[in-house]
């Protein structure tokens, strides 16, 4: 498990070869704090799953948001992204959970899209 900060020039980066990462976050009041994570699917590789493990939480109108770009960086902060900006994204919540959710970031309107598995290449999430 690791923690991840909210430097959307300076995300951190996370190793995908040969294994399974598991991300805790937490959100607690407000401001929001947005969290920003790189990673590199290597070559003759794709990334094919998002889960979400657990979602907790004791507002049901309380949900999460999951964007994705191509890179290692953001383009934009969090108050400035659109649709335009990205490949995908999903509002997720506890209905989501123990359901693989990649494929669905990629049906966005309006986004760059892309249909199931992200294929070689740097992301930022």
């Amino acid at each position: 498990m690791m923690k991840v900060h909210g430097d959307f020039m300076n995300p951190t980066t996370i190793n995908l070869v040969n294994s399974e990462v598991k991300i805790i976050y937490n959100q607690q009041g407000d401001p929001r704090d947005v969290d920003y994570f790189t990673f590199n699917v290597p070559a003759g590789s794709e990334l094919t799953e998002i889960f979400i493990d657990s979602f907790n939480t004791t507002d049901l109108n309380n949900n999460g948001f999951i964007g994705v770009q191509s890179g290692t960086s953001f383009s934009t902060d969090e108050n400035s992204t659109t649709a335009a900006d990205l490949l995908g994204r999903k509002v997720f919540g506890a209905q989501d959970e123990d359901f693989n959710i990649l494929a669905s970031m990629g049906l966005l309107n309006g986004s760059t899209r892309y249909v199931g598995a992200l294929p070689t290449g740097d992301y930022i999430i």
